[in-house]
């Protein structure tokens, strides 16, 4: 009946009339499929087709914009604090010189030694530059700034939050995948929520529901041991990934969950990488030449506390110099070597060069 009705929609669709008084019957047409269709009875089962569970899909659907908005106050350390002060950006570079998008990628190589420059002389969550709270600089929060460009601290960890949550969401969910006995746990709540004892389009649905929002939940603990100083496996397994079904519902309601709630306590694990680790993921992937601007506006900012009027585009960072110089032969102008038959010359030239840059 599918095929029949398909064929009908293209004959409908390509259909001309050979004279200008021709209609096209669409009734007709569309007739037999119609009867086909009210021969059938409607399908019916011992279940209703909806939501059983109404107290378990509220949860779902809580932690669905739980997951969706601003999860900065979930993941940060307690007794963090971040700066809300707007960056001096007014004459930097990134503003004033850099293309609109990060659309010039550089070379790998290069992109490998800006990485890592940045990654060892600039500060990001969890280590700052500088101990003298005199010293404003740009913030402490400076990779942040060269990989999200906002205006200040605490809207360019949000940015490198909501990233590293789908990031590691991702990640996590491809684990779910793999772990057939927690795909199991996943369906067998989805059966329980939806009452379709064995519908198996509705409870796909919810099932693949329930397993995002798991990845997600546990992303959000990722991210929270990551910012506390803890190490994250690139991808769990069955000893890591320490959510319970349970616990994510917990998570509704801003309750505790294996040791890490909303207000902190995130366990740190010392297997996988550094918060600074996936920012050197992001520099390095996401390298273009929007960075490198970026970057200068950092040195600009810092070098502007010593020297307030220090500029970039001022900046003389290379030089070529060239001599050139005449000279009279010494030796074949003295008396002795004339009186042996010297013969006189007028001198000699000499030239060099020399280059510099950093």
């Amino acid at each position: 009946l599918i095929n029949e009705a398909e064929e009908i929609m293209d004959y409908i669709a390509e259909w001309e009339p050979a004279e200008e008084d021709d209609e096209l019957d669409e009734e007709a047409l569309w007739s037999p499929v119609v009867s086909a269709l009210n021969g059938y009875d409607p399908m019916t089962m011992g279940v209703s087709f909806g939501i059983a569970d109404k107290e378990k899909m509220g949860k779902l659907e809580s932690l669905k914009e739980l997951f969706s908005g601003d999860l900065l106050g979930l993941v940060l350390p307690p007794g963090a604090e971040i700066s809300d002060e707007v960056l001096k950006l007014e004459e930097s570079p990134g503003l004033n010189l850099a293309p609109a998008e990060n659309i010039d990628r550089l070379p790998v190589i290069d992109s490998v030694y800006l990485a890592e420059y940045m990654s060892s002389f600039t500060g990001y969550f969890g280590r700052g530059i500088y101990d003298d709270s005199s010293i404003k600089g740009s913030g402490r929060l400076e990779q942040e700034y060269i990989i999200f460009g906002r205006q200040n601290d605490r809207d360019n960890l949000k940015a490198a939050v909501k990233r590293l949550t789908l990031m590691r969401g991702g990640l996590n969910l491809i684990y779910l995948y793999s772990d057939t006995d927690r795909r199991n746990e996943a369906r067998s709540l989805a059966l329980m929520v939806t009452g379709s004892a064995g519908f198996t389009p509705l409870a796909a649905v919810v099932t693949f529901l329930i397993m995002s929002l798991w990845a997600s939940g546990q992303a959000v603990m990722d991210v929270k041991s990551l910012l506390a100083g803890g190490k994250v496996p690139f991808i769990h397994n069955r000893d890591t990934f320490d959510l319970t079904l349970e616990g994510l519902l917990d998570m509704s309601g801003g309750q505790s969950v294996n040791g890490a709630d909303a207000a902190g306590g995130a366990q740190v694990s010392d297997k996988g990488l550094q918060y600074k680790d996936y920012l050197k993921i992001f520099l390095f992937f996401d390298m273009g030449s929007t960075f490198e601007y970026r970057c200068m506006d950092i040195i600009q900012m810092n070098l502007k506390t010593a020297q307030e009027d220090f500029k970039m585009d001022r900046l003389v960072y290379s030089m070529k110099a060239r001599a050139a110089v005449d000279s009279r032969h010494v030796f074949s102008e003295t008396w002795i070597a004339k009186a042996f038959g010297g013969k006189e010359e007028s001198g000699y030239g000499m030239s060099a060069s020399t280059y510099y840059s950093y």
